[in-house]
Order: structure tokens, then sequence, then C-alpha cells
């Protein structure tokens, strides 16, 4: 979504072969190795903490879901959060990976020490880990909740410890 929505030039080619598939990531890239292999610890550690808090919640994987109304437009996210306190959800979640160049890559780091990264998505306030307002994950998770036609979304970054996820509750149109 953020690659749509910031692009400055006319021409949609590679954009679009790229959205349509036909740019494909190859399976040995190690930063998605990484991603697949650790979401589900992700997602777990992220139902673990909000069951600290809510006593009936449940995480559902959903795949793609192609929006009714524009039929064009689909997403697909992590889990949908169904909570009886919180209501209905989305949970975003990524596991940092960082280049091998880095001293400390990032998958070796916990996620508000990555924040002090200029090329991190995710920056540091308050001693809080905050997803960049204009990074591409912001617009993935407002594109996300847009066409899932809901107000909120948890986005989860994996901590290396992996017995617990930092945490940040994005709401719809939170965009400027």
């Amino acid at each position: 979504m953020g690659e749509v929505v910031k692009r400055k030039k006319l021409e949609p080619d590679n954009l679009v072969k790229k959205l349509c598939g036909y740019i494909t990531i190859p399976d040995a890239v190690k930063s998605l190795q990484y991603g697949r292999k650790n979401e589900a610890v992700a997602i777990g550690d992220y139902t673990r903490s909000h069951l600290k808090t809510c006593d009936d919640v449940r995480i559902e994987s959903c795949g793609l879901l192609v929006n009714p109304t524009y039929p064009y437009l689909g997403a697909s996210i992590d889990g949908l959060v169904v909570c009886s306190k919180c209501g209905t959800g989305i949970v975003e979640v990524k596991c940092p990976y960082g280049s091998d160049v880095n001293d400390k890559p990032w998958r070796n780091m916990l996620p508000i020490e990555c924040g002090k990264d200029k090329k991190f998505f995710c920056t540091e306030r308050d001693s809080d880990l905050v997803l960049d307002e204009n990074h591409n994950y912001m617009y993935q998770v407002q594109g996300q909740l847009a066409l899932y036609e809901l107000d909120w979304a948890d986005f989860v970054v994996l901590d290396k410890e992996r017995d617990n996820c930092s945490k940040n509750k994005l709401f719809a149109n939170s965009l400027g």
C-alpha cells in the first residue's frame, strides 16, 4: 500500500508487476525464512500478552480478503483478533531480521534497541516502540483496516527473547 500511495512516477510498470506477483522474492531469502519461522511464535507471545488483560481472546487465520465493494482490492492479515473486551481487530506481525553486515543485526537485538536505528521501521518514543507513520508498514496496516472495515490493529514486533513482543496499537485513519 505504501508503495502505491507514495509513488511519484506515472508509469506503473514495475509496481504493477510486483503487485501482480510477476516479480517474486525467492524462498531462499534469509529474512523471509526467518519471518515465516517466527511469525507463529510472535502471535503466541502476543496472545499470551493479550490474555493478561482480557479473559476471552482468540486469533483467527484469514488468508486473503477481497473487499466486496471494491473487488480489485484485497489484503491478507497475519491474524484477526476477536476479543470479548476489545472487540475485533487485526494483528500484524513483523520479525525483524537485519543485515549481517551490521555489528549486531536486528534479530539479535531487543525491538526497543532496534528503534534507535534510523533504518528500522519503528522509532523509540518515550521508552515505547512506535511504528514510523511514513513507513510502508503503516500504509499496509491502514489499508488492511480499511479493507476489513475494522477500527484497530495491534502491530507486533517479535522480541529476540521470544517470551514477549512489542505491541503498537494503531487506529484506522491515523495517517495525517
